[in-house]
C-alpha cells in the first residue's frame, strides 16, 4: 500500500486521502511525500493500525 499512496495521491481529485496501515509501511507513505510535494501528511495511531491522513496544500 504504501508504495501506492503516491499514485492515489498523484491522481486523486479530492483533497483528502486516508489510509489504513501497519506501522510497517509508515516509512513508506512519508516518503511519497518528496514525490507528491503538494500533499500534508498526519499520523494517528488506532489500536495496531496507523490512521494516514493526507490534505492536499491549498494553492495561493
Amino acid at each position: 500500500m504504501g508504495s501506492d499512496a503516491s499514485w492515489y495521491l498523484r491522481f486523486s481529485r479530492t483533497d483528502r486521502q486516508v489510509f489504513w496501515v501497519s506501522p510497517g509501511v509508515v516509512p513508506q507513505l512519508e516518503n511519497a511525500l518528496y514525490v507528491e510535494t503538494d500533499w500534508t501528511l498526519t499520523m494517528q495511531p488506532v489500536g495496531e493500525y496507523v490512521r494516514a491522513e493526507f490534505v492536499r496544500k491549498r494553492r495561493p
